[in-house]
């Protein structure tokens, strides 16, 4: 802590010092959700689990609460809510979740096939072809990707459960 040299646990992603109560700086290697306030980096979270640590942790940084502060403090009310915010863009969309867990637990992502290029490409020409045609491959998308995310939950599933999980391979905070 800057004001009383405590030192605090950034894993955990402190707003205030423990010690003081002082607002902390952004730890540059914090997981996003530690920042969101979820224990530990899993999948299978609800959405609205990551919307009300958001809230809750925006609610306490906002920099309208630290506008007649010190310039370190509103500094760090800024810091802390754009932190918020990317953790929250980083993770809030399952899709990108998945991403972020695979690249912090080490695996590298697969190189797309050309196909679904192709795929995405007819898909675009269908879906100019009119409202209905739109209507309809919308809806052939929406069905396709919810048996993706039921097949990602499966699969990751069994990480979110073991312990130690996806932090076991991610860096420590130093």
């Amino acid at each position: 802590c800057r004001t009383c040299g405590v030192e605090n646990d950034g894993a955990a992603a402190p707003i205030r010092c423990v010690a003081c109560g002082a607002l902390l700086p952004v730890h540059p290697k914090v997981s996003p959700f530690a920042l969101l306030g979820v224990a530990r980096p899993r999948f299978g979270l609800d959405a609205r689990e990551l919307e009300r640590g958001w809230l809750e942790r925006s609610r306490q940084v906002h920099p309208d609460r630290f506008a007649s502060k010190g310039e370190v403090e509103r500094r760090c009310a800024a810091e802390q809510v754009a932190a918020l915010n990317d953790a929250k863009r980083a993770v809030y969309d399952p899709y990108d979740r998945a991403r972020w867990l695979g690249e912090h637990a080490g695996v590298e992502p697969a190189p797309q096939p050309q196909e679904w290029l192709l795929e995405i490409m007819e898909l675009r020409e269908r879906a100019d072809a009119g409202a209905a045609e739109r209507a309809r491959v919308l809806e052939e998308t929406r069905a396709r990707f919810a048996l993706l995310l039921a097949e990602l939950h499966r699969a990751l599933a069994p990480l979110d459960e073991q312990a130690g999980g996806y932090q076991a391979a991610s860096p420590p905070l130093r």
